[in-house]
């Protein structure tokens, strides 16, 4: 549990690219490098840095290892990476209120390849959409799941891309899904790809005008699977105001790992849930399928990630120290 001193600097690493910066996600590729994304500058833009693994800037990377992207002439933020099996790099988020993407070579330039120029941005419903997460199926293709409105509400999201870069026009309509669990506010965070070709896409559902941990699993073509949840979706609550799940992962006995964070009257408390494979809690994981952990202050999970032993998975978050916010990280035994 202690810090790696031969990484970066007794174990951290600052970088600067143009004065004010943002990390929302990270990737590692499989030679070890480490690629960073988020925001960077005021206005801000699309910011990536590839890290050798020692720490160092990858100066093999966009010169200097690192590079800034204005993807729409306004306020456009990379909230999710993925690294695709010949290396290139994929970034999804918000581009001045529509999906925004981005595909990077792995010496990185942006792929012209993709979108004609490395970038692409995707509108639901001339209102504000925002990316969130992405994963890449085996054939190349990407999928950007987030949250879309109308102007009045929104909904969940996901759109997929071939791999030239265009709405690929065999999932849901014209390329795009939109779901609805509650008609209020609900929001798509994270997904992953099953082995069978199924999604699984968590967030939060709007439901009565309380937050609840929601979950919905999608055939390849975009269509929900109706023998998961109630009709493809499940929502459940940990306490008595506002949950939202942030991440997600499965173990290798097919069972779904949650991870975010629920208010508990006061603050909010990092929330770890366990569902069966059908979409309904796993009662056998602390007898009710789910578990708090917090203290004073407000403490949340941003990530969790199913170990090889079965059972036993990470989680990382952030937990108040009484002052401000300290990064955290905790291994479990389920």
């Amino acid at each position: 549990g202690s810090l790696d001193t031969t990484f970066g600097s007794s174990g951290i690493v600052n970088t600067l690219m143009s004065g004010s910066e943002e990390a929302y996600a990270v990737a590692i590729q499989a030679d070890g490098k480490i690629v960073t994304v988020g925001a960077s500058g005021g206005t801000p833009d699309f910011g990536i840095t590839r890290l050798n693994s020692n720490g160092s800037l990858d100066t093999s990377f966009s010169t200097d290892g690192k590079d800034v992207v204005d993807v729409s002439g306004g306020v456009d933020r990379a909230y999710a990476v993925a690294i695709q099996a010949d290396g290139k790099i994929v970034t999804v988020g918000n581009a001045n209120g529509n999906f925004g993407l981005l595909r990077y070579n792995t010496d990185g330039t942006l792929d012209t390849a993709f979108s004609g120029d490395g970038k692409q941005t995707t509108d639901f419903n001339a209102s504000i959409d925002i990316a969130q997460g992405l994963a890449i199926q085996g054939d190349g293709k990407i999928i950007v799941v987030g949250e879309v409105s109308n102007g009045a509400k929104t909904n969940w999201g996901l759109a997929r891309y071939n791999t030239d870069g265009t709405l690929d026009a065999t999932f849901g309509t014209s390329g795009k899904v939109e779901t609805d669990f509650s008609n209020a506010s609900d929001s798509a965070q994270a997904i992953k790809i099953q082995s069978d070709g199924t999604l699984l896409v968590v967030g939060r559902a709007n439901i009565g005008g309380k937050y609840y941990f929601a979950v919905a699993k999608y055939n390849s073509n975009g269509t929900l699977v109706t023998t998961f949840g109630t009709a493809g979706k499940f929502t459940f609550s940990f306490g008595a105001a506002e949950d939202s799940c942030f991440s997600l992962d499965v173990q290798s006995d097919g069972k779904i790992l949650l991870a975010g964070r629920t208010w508990n009257g006061t603050d909010y408390d990092i929330a770890i849930a366990r569902l069966n494979g059908n979409g309904s809690l796993d009662t056998t994981f602390n007898s009710s399928g789910k578990i708090t952990y917090g203290g004073s202050g407000s403490d949340q999970a941003f990530s969790i990630k199913a170990l090889n032993i079965t059972g036993q998975f990470l989680v990382g978050g952030e937990k108040y120290n009484g002052t401000n916010q300290d990064f955290l990280l905790m291994r479990f035994f389920q």
